[in-house]
């Protein structure tokens, strides 16, 4: 089966809101955790990172709420980097709760 990823119009991003909304835990005491990663270069200077916090409701869902790649180091692969590294953590948690 092939998939594309296309903009999306106003209308069709109000009906994506709406179903993220529908699976985070909003309306419970949800326990949260936000983490930050980053990626450096060989120089020790920040190129990329995100901002994530992860909710903790009968399931685990992680919301990415931010990633950032330098302008000069995009189309490289470091954004898929840093997505897998999300999945990563927030798979090493499931299993640790």
């Amino acid at each position: 089966m092939d998939y594309r990823i296309e903009d999306l119009t106003k209308e069709e991003c109000v009906y994506i809101r709406e179903k993220i909304n529908e699976i985070l835990p909003y309306e419970v005491d949800a326990e949260t955790e936000e983490f930050v990663l980053k990626v450096e270069n060989e120089k020790g200077e920040i190129i990329g990172g995100c901002i994530a916090e992860a909710y903790e409701y009968h399931w685990s869902r992680v919301l990415l709420e931010d990633l950032w790649v330098d302008e000069r180091y995009r189309h490289q692969g470091i954004g898929s980097m840093i997505i897998r590294e999300v999945e990563r953590i927030e798979e090493r948690r499931a299993v640790g709760s």
